[in-house]
């Protein structure tokens, strides 16, 4: 490879990852971020998951928008519109959050097991529908 080719593909591969990562912090703010949420420690464990280590940023990509499409999901569940059941919706969540823990848990224990311990506070959270509207 030349140099000019060279050049040209660490140049293409740095704006890919540049669009990727402004990709990710622009969208992340309605699932991973601040979300205005009343309770802190789902706000913390928005942050931690955001800046964890242990999730590639395509992982993260592919689990917000899986996170984005359950969010909506509640939504027209809240509204009223059947399907989806609580049911489908718990199914859903649940297997989310097995894949999340699986991701981290090797390479970051610690997120692993403040997952496990939020999981059911996230899950009341995504159920009650003055609470789901806050996030």
């Amino acid at each position: 490879m030349t140099d000019y080719k060279y050049i040209r593909a660490v140049m293409v591969a740095l704006i890919s990852m540049l669009m990727a990562g402004l990709i990710l912090n622009l969208t992340t703010q309605t699932v991973f971020a601040k979300s205005g949420n009343t309770n802190p420690e789902i706000d913390k464990l928005y942050e931690d998951i955001t800046n964890t280590k242990a999730i590639g940023l395509f992982t993260k990509l592919s689990f917000r928008n899986n996170a984005m499409s359950l969010h909506e999901s509640f939504g027209k569940y809240h509204q009223g519109s059947r399907p989806p059941t609580l049911d489908e919706l718990e199914q859903r969540y649940e297997l989310m959050v097995q894949e999340i823990m699986t991701l981290v848990q090797d390479k970051d224990p610690a997120l692993a097991d403040e997952i496990q311990q939020k999981k059911d506070l996230l899950w009341m959270t995504m159920i009650d529908p003055e609470s789901y509207e806050s996030i």
